[in-house]
């Protein structure tokens, strides 16, 4: 995915957030991650979390964060639209392209 938020130029002043148990970060895919991060200048926090956020939870995160764009992965696409209702939300499916605009 990330070779399609470089093409939708929108990784500037991005920040990574791993939130699953670090140790993963010293297995084959985090160490991948971490460094395709690193190679674009991201930087990686730590925020460890247990099962499944709740839409409530996702929303509060959201509001917190306030960021320019968000992009959800492992959503329910069809409900989408009516869970977060951001206007600077962008869902792409499978094969979806991310728009390149700032809206």
């Amino acid at each position: 995915m990330l070779g399609d938020l470089d093409r939708a130029t929108c990784l500037t002043g991005a920040l990574g957030i791993w939130s699953q148990w670090d140790g993963y970060l010293a297995q084959g895919r985090g160490k991948a991650l971490s460094a395709e991060l690193a190679l674009r200048g991201i930087p990686l926090d730590h925020a460890h979390t247990s099962g499944h956020a709740s839409i409530r939870d996702l929303k509060r995160l959201a509001r917190a964060v306030a960021p320019k764009m968000l992009v959800p992965v492992h959503t329910f696409p069809r409900r989408f639209p009516s869970i977060w209702m951001l206007s600077r939300s962008r869902l792409t499916a499978n094969g979806g392209r991310l728009p390149h605009d700032d809206k």
